[in-house]
């Protein structure tokens, strides 16, 4: 805290108390907790499809890769294991992220309150 003579001025916007932690975790504590606005099946779908954009995005990465390792080699021969293990591998991961996808708007549609029929 700055001080002025004898009268202690607020804090200036870089500086904080001693023994207070840098970052302020409460907030980023607060987007998992279980007093969030969210109920748990939509946090727990809002999860689900972070998990599945995750995925996707690394079998874009093992695209890349496989195309890369099998562009270096000149001989068919020498790329076709580079194809098939980063082709299937992509495969499986793009499935896995589809499949977590789709379970992410179920546990929303799950938790969203039901609408009874007129009688």
């Amino acid at each position: 805290m700055a001080q002025n003579g004898n009268t202690a001025t607020k804090p200036t916007a870089g500086e904080r108390k001693p023994g207070e932690p840098a970052i302020a975790w409460a907030s980023f504590r607060a987007l998992w907790s279980a007093d969030d606005e969210l109920d748990n099946g939509a946090r727990r779908g809002h999860r689900v499809r972070l998990a599945a954009y995750g995925l996707w995005t690394l079998a874009l990465i093992v695209v890349f890769v496989t195309w890369n390792g099998a562009a270096t080699r000149a001989y068919v021969a020498l790329q076709v294991p580079y194809v098939v293990s980063g082709g299937l591998t992509a495969l499986l991961l793009t499935i896995i992220g589809s499949t977590l996808f789709v379970a992410g708007f179920l546990a929303d549609a799950a938790a969203s309150p039901r609408s009874t029929p007129p009688q």
